[in-house]
């Protein structure tokens, strides 16, 4: 363990031939060795912050066993702040999860427009661009794009095979939605600015590259 005074065996080194009344502290330092996510080891923190103080109290008047279990309550301190960063972490890593598994395909019609202005104000999108048939839908998202949404745009362009998926970024440039894809298609941003067209009800100017600058300009007719 990182934290030396948050260990079984130092704490054991301590208290031999003390007499002291510590199996529910040594207990709860041993619980730490056992959470597996960051709301447990902060359940776990608390309890060992509880039995340090009942301990200190039993043993009032011991100047050392009051110094150890101050260094206890720092490292417990210490532990909290990384526990509670960690915790922060994976809670946003449950929501997104949730947000994932809710999906709906309102992320390729009413939750796209939101997306597509939001380039204008000069925010990058991810972009997985779906291309079967003569057809290609498109899904935007600030943060990358699972494959596993593959499926709901091929559902959508309401075919089983033979679809070609381009990943890359989205962005407002030269007064035109601008897709950086690899790879590229010929004739895509006709393509695209038609599913633009079709997803949003929007009609506006769209251009494709790649990362060899070479543009593709399109517009819905």
């Amino acid at each position: 363990m990182a934290e030396k005074h948050l260990s079984e065996s130092e704490w054991k080194k301590f208290a031999k031939g003390r007499g002291l009344k510590d199996a529910v502290f040594l207990k709860a330092l041993g619980s730490l060795d056992d959470v597996k996510t960051a709301k447990a080891e902060l359940a776990a923190l608390d309890e060992l912050d509880k039995q340090s103080g009942l301990l200190a109290k039993a043993g009032k008047g011991d100047k050392e066993l009051a110094a150890y279990l101050d260094d206890v309550d720092k490292a417990v301190a210490r532990q909290r702040k990384a526990a509670e960063a960690r915790e922060g972490k994976e809670a946003a890593a449950a929501k997104a999860d949730a947000e994932d598994d809710e999906a709906s395909p309102a992320l390729l019609t009413t939750e796209l427009l939101p997306l597509v202005k939001q380039t204008r104000n000069g925010q990058t999108m991810q972009a997985l661009v779906a291309a079967g048939g003569k057809e290609v839908a498109l899904m935007l998202a600030r943060r990358p794009i699972s494959p596993a949404r593959r499926k709901m745009l091929a559902d959508y362009l309401g075919v089983s095979g033979g679809v070609r998926y381009l990943v890359g970024e989205c962005r407002w440039e030269n007064s035109a939605l601008t897709f950086v894809l690899d790879p590229q298609m010929s004739g895509l941003a006709k393509k695209l600015a038609a599913a633009v067209l079709k997803q949003t009800g929007q009609r506006m100017k769209v251009q494709v590259r790649g990362d060899d600058e070479d543009e593709d300009e399109g517009g819905a007719s």
